[in-house]
């Protein structure tokens, strides 16, 4: 380690004192950053599909009510 880095001192869960460097923060800020950025995606992909999913069934929900409607019209 250079002289003029600067380190942070961190106690984990475990109460263990972890050293790191100002890079280390960076890297493990990036990669959460760019797994919660991935999570994102998929979550909104699925809210998507359920909501894609909701509009299909309310569709045919009132297909059905129609078309009982319909039924007891004639």
């Amino acid at each position: 380690m250079e002289s003029n880095e600067k380190y942070f001192i961190h106690k984990d869960d475990n109460n263990l004192v972890q050293g790191f460097t100002a890079f280390n923060l960076c890297k493990i800020f990036f990669t959460v950053k760019q797994l919660s950025i991935q999570s994102y995606s998929v979550i909104a992909n699925l809210n998507k599909l359920a909501l894609d999913h909701n509009n299909n069934l309310f569709n045919s929900i009132e297909l059905l009510q129609s078309n009982y409607a319909n039924i007891l019209l004639t």
